[in-house]
């Protein structure tokens, strides 16, 4: 048996799952960093909801490439006004699914 090379190193990686990584912080009077991961190159869109439904505001929407990426929300509105205390939902939205969080915004 002849050698050619030192033996190659290869170490498994977990795959990319399309989901929110991470959420905060909260409660929060200023900006909540909302990171995601996406699992291959797709459309997404990342939403900010009140209680009853309503579309607060819009982060994201467009094609973003494979890996892990960061939006932040001011905590205003999409008209630009600050948006109330209370509680709001950060919606994921990718191909095949979404995934939701809950936020607390304080004065």
């Amino acid at each position: 048996v002849a050698v050619i090379h030192a033996p190659i190193r290869v170490e498994a990686r977990a795959s990319l799952e399309s989901r929110l990584t991470q959420v905060g912080p909260s409660p929060s009077s200023g900006p909540v960093r909302i990171v995601f991961a996406l699992h291959s190159a797709a459309t997404i869109g990342i939403d900010i909801f009140d209680l009853q439904g309503r579309r607060v505001a819009s982060l994201s929407r467009g094609v973003w490439p494979a890996g892990e990426h960061e939006a932040l929300w001011n905590g205003r509105t999409g008209e630009g006004q600050i948006a109330p205390a209370g509680i709001y939902v950060v919606r994921y939205a990718y191909p095949g699914g979404q995934d939701r969080r809950a936020i607390v915004r304080v004065r």
